[in-house]
């Protein structure tokens, strides 16, 4: 019988170490996948850029604080406009320049009615319009593209 017991025990240890084998081959393989999503995040940016095929060059944004305008159909709305700029020096000549540039924006928009600018395509057509216009006296660097980011009657 007390082999019998032995027997037992060594089986009983058998199956615990196997348990805490299983277990920690888990532990350390899902943690290898956690580390690898953990340097990803943590590659530089023109490294992730290429693996994406994104451009290697991001623009900066210029935010233009929002403002009222009222359209050719007489309703009053307040727009948020992003420009995407070529330049970071750019940003302070739009800065010097605001009050020319939001009243252009404004004589643009003054001619547009409520589905000319809510509307993908009326939306679109202005951005256009807005980035040749301000193109024009742009001497710093030039708008890449204007995005309209939200318009609230």
């Amino acid at each position: 019988m007390s082999k019998f017991i032995k027997l037992f025990f060594m089986l009983i240890i058998f199956v615990c170490l196997l348990g805490l084998f299983i277990a920690a081959f888990y532990m350390f393989s899902s943690g290898n996948e956690e580390q690898k999503n953990i340097e990803k995040i943590k590659r530089p940016i023109p490294l992730l850029q290429r693996e994406l095929n994104i451009k290697d060059s991001i623009n900066p944004i210029y935010h233009l604080k929002p403002f009222l305008f009222q359209t050719k159909n007489g309703k009053n709305v307040t727009i948020k406009i992003d420009f995407e700029i070529s330049l970071k020096e750019l940003k302070y000549e739009l800065i010097a320049q605001n009050k020319k540039i939001v009243q252009i924006i404004k004589n643009i928009l003054e001619t547009k009615t409520i589905d000319g600018i809510y509307t993908l395509d009326g939306k679109n057509k202005i951005e256009i319009e807005i980035k040749k216009a301000l193109n024009t006296f742009l001497v710093d660097g030039k708008i890449v593209n204007v995005y309209i980011i939200s318009a609230r009657i």
